[in-house]
């Protein structure tokens, strides 16, 4: 299986995944913003769960991309921290 065909593989999956998401959220049952309240908690879980898929899948983008995740080609945060050229890495003050 190449790259390209494992890349296509996981974006299937997690599209399925945010579709069956989708599918369990319930529409309320009047026209009142009262009626809203018995799916908060439904609603705030279904958020989380998209944010962790949305962060799955923005770093499984950004490893496939970069190579690597401490490539420092790759997006701000995932190299290491490095000093500007001409200066050296801070120290700890002596004792």
């Amino acid at each position: 299986m190449s790259k390209g065909q494992l890349e296509a593989f996981s974006d299937g999956v997690l599209a399925i995944i945010i579709t069956i998401m989708v599918l369990e959220l319930e529409a309320p049952h009047g026209a009142q913003l009262a009626d809203l309240r018995p799916l908060v908690p439904v609603f705030s879980s279904y958020v989380l769960s998209f944010a962790f898929v949305g962060i799955y899948f923005c770093g499984r983008t950004c490893i496939s991309s970069s190579g690597s995740p401490s490539s420092p080609s790759g997006p701000p945060g995932w190299a290491p921290p490095t000093s500007p050229p001409g200066r050296s890495p801070p120290t700890a003050p002596s004792s």
